[in-house]
């Protein structure tokens, strides 16, 4: 199951340090809901460029209610698409933090409580070295 695409409305809703430290959330849902709020703040930002008009009104400057209405279509376009999987962005970043975890587990001395038996399934891979330095510069920007 895709952890980006397959994340609930409620995980937005959810801020990103408090969700970070939540033990009901495995860390590959934790990835991909990260994943997908920095796809959607990349968006946002390049929905704001591309809205912004070549050539200014006679009028002069918008009015404050201007920039908050559009300021609210750029939050809820860039989330719509975010939360549709469409663009990618946070499907690819989600498979690379993944693997990065999982290497950086197999690297850890622990490694090998870790290995597949058939007598319990594998952990969730937890959050080491660049992984965890991303996912931190991410909750940085919302």
């Amino acid at each position: 199951m895709d952890p980006v695409t397959s994340s609930q409305p409620s995980l937005a809703a959810i801020p990103m340090e408090r969700l970070a430290k939540d033990p009901n959330f495995s860390e590959a849902t934790k990835i991909g809901e990260m994943a997908r709020q920095f796809e959607a703040v990349l968006l946002r930002q390049i929905l704001a460029s591309a809205r912004q008009p070549v050539i200014e009104d006679e009028e002069g400057e918008d009015s404050s209610t201007d920039k908050i209405y559009d300021d609210m279509v750029n939050q809820q376009l860039a989330d719509s698409i975010s939360q549709s999987g469409d663009f990618g962005l946070a499907r690819s970043l989600t498979r690379e933090l993944m693997h990065q975890a999982r290497a950086g587990q197999r690297a850890s001395p622990g490694a090998e409580a870790l290995s597949l038996s058939a007598e319990k399934p594998a952990a969730e891979p937890s959050l080491t070295g660049d992984a965890r330095a991303a996912l931190q510069s991410i909750s940085q920007l919302r």
